[in-house]
Formats: C-alpha cells, structure tokens, sequence
C-alpha cells in the first residue's frame, strides 16, 4: 500500500483546470504522505492512519470528488486491519489497494470526461512530476 498514495492524490490533480489551492493541496499531501512513510509504525493499522489524515489533507479541493478520497482511505483502513491480524500479507493487501485506486482513477476518470461534455471544454492531459495534469481552454 507504500506506493498507491500518489495515484490517489492524483485523482484531484487530474480535475480540470487545477486552481493554485489544489495544486498546494497535492503537494501538502504528498509530503505529508512521505513524511509517514519515512517514520516506523509498530502496525500497519498505524501507518495507514498515518497515511489516510495526509490524504484528507486534500479533502477541502476535491468538491464533488471527495467521495473517491474517502473510499481509498476506508480501503487501505480495512487492508491494514486485514494485516495486522495476519488474515492477509502485505503484498496481498498492497494488490487490493492497487486494484482499488485503479477502479477509483476509472470512476474519476468518466468524470471528467462527463463534465468536459457537459461543457464542450477541450482538455489534454500531460504527464509533470510524476504526477497526470490536464489543462483545459
């Protein structure tokens, strides 16, 4: 679950066009998701309660996409739960998270497109600092 942070944040930074505060509130998130990654939890359940409040640092700019932050970090909150019990190991769990940031950039994904229709806006999409950016006209 170490590397699954980014696509989740990513999921603001793909939004249209993205206002300076969204922008901040990626980076905030990223760091703060590093900074955990760098301490040494006793549990998982700990890391990932770690790693879910540096999510929802970016809470106040996902609007309407809030609810795909919340399902990752219920997710990785279960995940972890599930491993410190030792019902399933870490790389079972990080292939859980995986399979669910992949179904969340997809729900996110037809969002965005949804909106770009609805408002005839012709966007495209970049790669920048390992991170998806979509400028639009």
């Amino acid at each position: 679950m170490r590397g699954v942070f980014v696509g989740a944040v990513a999921l603001l930074a793909l939004a249209g066009c993205q206002a300076v505060a969204q922008r901040q509130a990626v980076v905030t998130a990223k760091q703060a998701d590093a900074d955990c990654l760098a301490r040494n939890f006793p549990t998982a359940v700990a890391l990932a309660q770690c790693r879910n409040a540096a999510m929802r640092t970016a809470l106040g700019v996902a609007g309407d996409d809030a609810d795909l932050i919340n399902v990752a970090t219920a997710k990785r909150l279960v995940l972890a739960e599930r491993v410190d019990r030792r019902q399933i190991t870490q790389a079972e769990a990080d292939l859980e998270m995986a399979q669910t940031m992949s179904a969340l950039r997809s729900t996110y994904g037809n969002r965005v497109a949804q909106n770009r229709m609805s408002r005839g806006t012709s966007c495209t999409t970049r790669r920048q600092f390992n991170t998806l950016v979509t400028d639009c006209d």
